[in-house]
């Protein structure tokens, strides 16, 4: 297939699903009602009740202050252990049982890295060829010509099992399909574009051996010298995984799995399985597994490198389906976590702070950026007393505070270059924080009209894979021989 047909191809099939009326009518909604209905509204209120509008403005104020205090003081407690967090230190494991990698792909969107993925799977990692098992479980709406070299890759290696999903319509389908052709102890799920470290399994094997159902990774954007997009993504990365998720494990015990770069003791995963109507499986089986009384570890030091979204337009439409997950997962399950007996109480406490502030907390932003300007351009005096001036300096200390501990707990290789761009989400997070905050009113709306479009996220053409050293008993897989297998 000649170059200029690939792309045509992949234009028409990556068409995205936010481009129509309805979706943009959507957004324009959730603008409406994020601002100008919100400034009307104190307009009016103004002009009819000035005394009550006065009155309204002070106690909203109030009630941010404590609830932009509380939130800020949260921000820091989870900081904090993450500066005194010890890297893990060496240690020999017992033997390491038989494992699976579990590689779920949407080819239309993968089939130029796919290759890339398996050969490194199979060829860097360092698990014994006999106790290695290797599944693609994928799907595509037309055959490709990719397929026959997928074929022609597994027909030599008998632990790799090339499987199509004629009837997937998911990442979850594809997973639940390759289920029952899994034999490994251990199964790691992991993104088309990931490459996880060599020696990832041994770590991993460390922690489910002291009594773990499930180990989530770190994960680091490895095409991070693409553009500022993705420097931007690879520092939030860091934010995500070396912070929020890890300072939050620290305090509650209680990890998330990420989608990518998860080891899970085989038969849990498959008694779990995946919600094919999650827009966020892996967030859905996360508090699925703890329902059930299963228990998740968080470890930033099993690193596995994957593609940062390359535009912005990817990047937002990528945090809208993961907004609309969170918000699935909020309204189905927070109840059940309380009524639950299995769940202790420091785990209730935990997701419930980390389910409902991811709805609470854009609505209290907007709230806060249309009625206070307003409110000054309208002449109402606003407080400046004593809780206003210390909830405003530590809700404005965590962006410098979070990006400090990111920096510190970043690969060294990014440390050194991305020192200014940590410098820059440490003094801009509250600019990213409105995009995420309309992202995620976004992601209610779409949920509560009943829009699940699933837009998926371009992956690079002719991405490398990472660049972890080879396992010394093993070839190194050369790139060319992925790019003519694809052509």
């Amino acid at each position: 297939m000649s170059t200029a047909a690939r792309k045509l191809q992949r234009k028409r099939i990556l068409r995205p699903m936010t481009t129509g009326r309805l979706p943009r009518l959507r957004l324009l909604l959730v603008l409406l009602l994020s601002i100008p209905l919100p400034v009307a509204g104190l307009l009016i209120l103004r002009m009819t009740a000035p005394q009550e509008a006065v009155s309204f403005v002070f106690y909203l104020h109030r009630v941010l202050s404590v609830f932009y205090l509380l939130v800020g003081s949260f921000i820091i407690l989870e900081a904090a252990p993450v500066f005194a967090a010890r890297r893990r230190p060496t240690a020999p494991v017992a033997e390491l049982p038989p494992v699976t990698v579990l590689i779920p792909a949407y080819l239309p969107n993968e089939q130029d890295i796919i290759l890339n993925t398996l050969h490194y799977v199979l060829s860097r990692l360092h698990v014994p060829q006999d106790k290695l098992q290797v599944i693609l479980a994928y799907n595509t709406p037309h055959s490709l010509p990719v397929e026959a070299a997928l074929r022609r890759l597994a027909a030599g290696r008998p632990n790799l099992t090339v499987l199509r999903v004629p009837a997937s319509r998911s990442k979850a389908d594809n997973i639940n399909a390759a289920l029952p052709l899994v034999t490994g102890e251990v199964t790691l799920l992991l993104d088309a574009d990931g490459s996880p470290e060599p020696d990832c399994f041994r770590k991993a094997w460390q922690d489910l051996s002291r009594g773990y159902d499930a180990v989530q990774g770190n994960c680091v954007v490895r095409n991070w010298q693409r553009n500022r997009m993705t420097r931007m993504v690879a520092v939030e990365y860091s934010y995500m995984y070396n912070v929020l998720h890890a300072g939050r494990f620290l305090l509650s015990g209680q990890g998330i799995f990420g989608g990518s770069n998860g080891y899970w003791r085989t038969a849990v995963l498959k008694q779990l399985g995946m919600n094919g109507a999650a827009m966020t499986e892996d967030i859905d089986i996360s508090v699925r597994a703890v329902l059930a009384g299963y228990r998740l570890y968080h470890d930033p030091d099993i690193v596995a490198t994957e593609l940062a979204p390359v535009r912005f337009r990817h990047w937002w439409r990528q945090r809208t389906r993961w907004a609309q997950g969170w918000f699935q997962v909020t309204y189905r399950y927070q109840l059940p976590l309380w009524l639950s007996r299995k769940v202790p109480l420091s785990a209730k406490l935990h997701w419930t702070y980390t389910l409902l502030m991811g709805q609470i907390f854009p609505l209290m932003s907007m709230v806060l950026l249309s009625v206070f300007p307003a409110s000054l351009l309208l002449g109402i005096p606003v407080p400046t007393d004593w809780l206003s001036i210390v909830s405003t300096a530590v809700i404005v200390s965590t962006g410098p505070l979070v990006a400090l501990a990111a920096y510190l707990r970043a690969p060294a290789a990014q440390r050194g270059r991305l020192s200014a761009w940590y410098l820059v989400y440490g003094l801009l997070c509250w600019l990213w924080a409105i995009f995420q905050n309309l992202i995620a009113l976004l992601g209610m709306a779409n949920e509560l009209m009943g829009s699940r479009e699933w837009s998926v996220t371009p992956r690079g053409v002719g991405a490398q894979v990472s660049t972890f050293p080879a396992h010394p008993n093993r070839p190194r897989f050369e790139q060319s021989e992925a790019t003519s297998a694809s052509g």
